[in-house]
């Protein structure tokens, strides 16, 4: 049981850090690449990746609280 949730820990605080580093370098690269004329598609195109990102994270978390929870302790 208390191995089961040190996994399970330790598998959110991954996620969480992956989570973090993504967007910091998506806002670096929205940062420092100068403003098309077009302007807003790239942008719309990157929060869509990220939130694509952070749902498949929260995908594999709740895969792994199931695996943790059906673990015989």
């Amino acid at each position: 049981m208390i191995a089961s949730s040190a996994s399970l820990s330790a598998s959110i605080v991954v996620g969480y850090l992956m989570t973090t580093t993504m967007s910091a370098q998506l806002s670096h690269l929205q940062r420092f690449r100068p403003i098309k004329p077009s302007g807003e598609p790239a942008i719309s195109r990157r929060s869509v990746m990220l939130s694509r990102i952070s749902r498949r994270i929260s995908i594999v978390r709740s895969v792994d609280i199931d695996l943790s929870s059906h673990h015989p302790s």
